[in-house]
């Protein structure tokens, strides 16, 4: 394992901390002060990642410690915020939506720097995959709090909260089982070309399906748009995964 997959981890827990500091020792005595404090943390924190998440790429300069420290730190924060609205229960569904969308992006790095340290870079986070990711997540989370606001009944159906937990949970089982089972083959680089030592792999996941890692994806992204109950963006999720994944395997 490379060391910077330690390293994130020190800074994913952190984070994760925040919630546990957070159950114990009340920071504010007003709910709206702690939503300002974390929503400020976060502003800081997610700008500070973004800025310069570039500058790792293998003919670039290399990454720090501190770059992957305050990433790690940033996604254990998200995944803390999720733990609070989970336990505090109006946005329970972002909560499980927050927790699962910080995990992905962690363990995306963590898992690179276990079976490929020689590929690993702050893109390995995939924080910033693309622009119309991001539009994506946005979306998303647009859609989420304006049916709240207009139908809030909607964002209530429990079971159907419970069945996009498992959709992702299961497309997340799949994507890293994929990975650990083509170890060093595995990459988030799209080649075009046969490079020397790498070898196709047929056995478990890849043996069912041609590309496991890509379909867990699919299922993954389109989960967390069952879980938020947004109609708008499953299906809006669901055909634009399915174009993407088109274009890289075809």
């Amino acid at each position: 394992m490379h060391e910077f997959g330690f390293t994130s981890l020190n800074g994913f827990m952190w984070g994760c901390g925040l919630a546990l500091f957070h159950r114990v020792i009340k920071i504010f005595p007003y709910q709206a002060a702690d939503i300002v404090l974390y929503g400020v943390v976060g502003v800081v924190l997610s700008r500070y990642c973004l800025s310069d998440v570039r500058a790792s790429l293998p003919a670039n300069k290399p990454m720090t410690s501190a770059q992957v420290r305050v990433r790690g730190f940033f996604l254990g924060w998200a995944f803390s915020v999720g733990l609070l609205l989970f336990e505090q229960g109006t946005y329970y569904n972002f909560g499980i939506y927050c927790c699962i969308l910080s995990f992905f992006h962690y363990s995306e790095f963590f898992i690179t720097s276990l079976i490929n340290p020689e590929t690993l870079a702050l893109s390995s986070f995939l924080l910033d995959h693309s622009k119309e990711y991001g539009i994506a997540a946005a979306a998303s989370v647009l859609e989420f709090f304006a049916e709240v606001y207009f139908f809030p009944e909607l964002k209530q159906i429990k079971y159907v909260v419970v069945l996009g937990t498992l959709v992702c949970l299961l497309g997340e089982m799949v994507r890293k089982g994929a990975m650990l089972t083509a170890w060093n083959n595995f990459t988030h680089l799209v080649r075009d070309r046969k490079v020397e030592g790498h070898r196709l792999i047929t056995h478990g996941l890849y043996s069912l399906c041609r590309h496991p890692g890509y379909a867990g994806w699919f299922w993954w992204s389109v989960g967390t748009q069952i879980i938020l109950i947004n109609p708008i963006c499953l299906v809006g999720y669901a055909l634009a995964s399915a174009r993407y994944l088109f274009m890289r395997t075809i």
